[in-house]
C-alpha cells in the first residue's frame, strides 16, 4: 500500500513549510546524491522521481530565496542526475 503523499501546496509563488521541508531534506543529503529512494518516501511519501521533480520546482520559488547559487546549482545537478539516471 502507498502512503499518501503530502500535498505539493503552492509551487509558484508561496513559501511553505512543506516547501522548506523538501529543500532541507535535499540539502541535508546532497553530499550523498540527494537522499535514499526508502528514506524520500517514508518522509514524504513520494518516490525519487516525484521528489526530484518537486525540489527541481521548488528551486525557482521563494522557498529557495535563502540558498546560495553554488547550493542550488548543486542540488539542480542531483535532480537532472537522479531524474535522467537510474536512481529513481
Amino acid at each position: 500500500m502507498r502512503a499518501h503523499p503530502k500535498p505539493a501546496a503552492n509551487l509558484g509563488n508561496q513559501t511553505t513549510s512543506l516547501a522548506r521541508e523538501t529543500l532541507a531534506f535535499a540539502m541535508q543529503w546532497r553530499h550523498w546524491g540527494g537522499g535514499q529512494a526508502e528514506d524520500i518516501f517514508v518522509q514524504f511519501g513520494l518516490t525519487t522521481h516525484e521528489f526530484f521533480q518537486r525540489v527541481r520546482k521548488l528551486l525557482s520559488t521563494p522557498a529557495a530565496a535563502g540558498m546560495s547559487i553554488d547550493d542550488k546549482a548543486h542540488l539542480r545537478q542531483i535532480c537532472a542526475t537522479r531524474l535522467n539516471g537510474s536512481s529513481c
